[in-house]
């Protein structure tokens, strides 16, 4: 009609699962975006991150991924049994892979451009 402004076509975007995220930004992440938490030790990176991903494989249908330069894949499923989050469960249904790499390999992963974390994803 005349004089109306068209609307932007909404991205897909994909729920957090974290309550009240998804209204702050749009309605979820755009889809296929890259998100990086960032802050000091202690501040909750792993806990948002797990319990993005735990939530979005129970609750949305999604598999998950967690690539690691620090964490024990120990120490990440102690922190998600905390908030009974059973990562060992979904990594035994297909639907949960943790990937570490020891901080010597991200320069090689850096000069291959990505190459083994783009093949796990």
């Amino acid at each position: 009609m005349e004089g109306e402004e068209a609307q932007p076509e909404q991205e897909p975007r994909v729920k957090s699962g974290i309550p009240g995220l998804d209204k702050l930004v749009g309605g979820g992440f755009v889809r296929n975006s890259v998100i990086l938490v960032g802050g000091d030790t202690g501040t909750g990176k792993t806990i948002f991150g797990l319990q993005y991903i735990y939530k979005g494989i129970r609750e949305y249908g999604e598999n998950g991924l967690y690539i690691s330069f620090a964490e024990t894949k120990e120490m990440i499923e102690r922190t998600a049994s905390l908030f009974r989050w059973d990562l060992k469960e979904q990594e035994r249904k297909d639907r949960f892979l943790f990937v570490r790499y020891q901080p010597k390999d991200v320069m090689e992963i850096v000069a291959e451009g990505g190459g083994t974390i783009r093949d796990t994803i």
